[in-house]
């Protein structure tokens, strides 16, 4: 069975606007917007499987009070950017590998 993301949620729980969403998902915002509002659906699960994936890491490696501190906050690990600033500016995949790194116990 597979799981579909409440985007909207999702979008929120990041604290970034639907444009931002968007662009992290590589879509149009009217895509995104018409996702939110359950129309055309269809290409959705396989446009947001890093989305799905990185907020599963978060929810097993960022305290759930600390989430909104840590996607603000710097990172060593990614050259110092913003987690936020990575997810809206289309960097999932970027993050996703320094989380793998992370999980197999790497220096990141």
């Amino acid at each position: 069975m597979k799981k579909f993301l409440d985007i909207g949620a999702a979008r929120k729980r990041l604290g970034l606007t639907q444009e931002q969403m968007a662009n992290a998902l590589n879509v149009t915002t009217r895509t995104l917007q018409n996702w939110e509002s359950g129309l055309g659906t269809s290409h959705m699960a396989k446009k947001t499987q890093d989305l799905w994936e990185l907020l599963g890491l978060m929810d097993d490696y960022v305290l759930a009070p600390k989430e909104w501190e840590w996607l603000d906050t710097p990172l060593p690990a990614v050259q110092n950017r913003r987690p936020t600033d990575m997810i809206s500016g289309g960097k999932l995949r970027d993050l996703l590998v320094e989380f793998q790194r992370l999980r197999l116990g790497q220096p990141v």
